[in-house]
């Protein structure tokens, strides 16, 4: 018997054809949106993952698109509070303080960004190369906590073990 190595890739999964995920609790439309994510801190300066919006495969999971980089943005921290503060959709959390993992919906114009980058680029990067906030569009949903919540499900599903009926049914009987 021979075998082929390394394996074929397998297919790409089908990424266009699930539907857009829907942060609990959100009451704005996604279609159009961008996912961003404050990646870095190191102060004055913060870096931005700008991805596509992501989407629910057939099993219920958040997938994000996987043949694309995303746009690695370092942008001054002051510069984004007050952009946040200014713009941030709902009274609340308005002059909440930027933070690694924040999360963020909102219309990001791509194509004034330069290129997706590696991530040892990005570090390259100097306070010279920062990259003014023209390319966002208000209004910006914060979505911290369901994107936080999200990510805390996906973790619990990949490290929990798959109980089979016996096991459901004795753990959800009464003693």
């Amino acid at each position: 018997m021979t075998y082929d190595w390394p394996p074929k890739a397998p297919p790409a999964p089908p990424f266009d054809e699930w539907k857009p995920w829907k942060p609990k609790g959100s009451r704005f439309d996604v279609a159009g949106l961008s996912y961003i994510v404050v990646d870095e801190i190191v102060e004055p300066t913060c870096v931005l993952a700008v991805t596509e919006w992501p989407r629910i495969d057939d099993k219920g999971r958040v997938r994000f698109r996987l043949d694309a980089r995303p746009h690695l943005v370092r942008v001054s921290v002051t510069e984004l509070s007050a952009y946040l503060a200014e713009h941030r959709s709902g009274a609340r959390h308005r002059d909440r303080r930027v933070r690694i993992g924040d999360v963020y919906a909102a219309v990001a114009r791509t194509g004034q960004l330069p290129p997706p980058e590696t991530e040892a680029e990005a570090l390259e990067l100097t306070g010279d190369d920062l990259t003014p906030l023209d390319w966002l569009e208000p209004p910006i949903h914060d979505i911290t906590a369901a994107a936080r919540e999200t990510a805390k499900i996906a973790l619990y599903g990949a490290v929990a073990p798959v109980l089979d009926r016996d096991d459901v049914k004795r753990i959800s009987e009464p003693a």
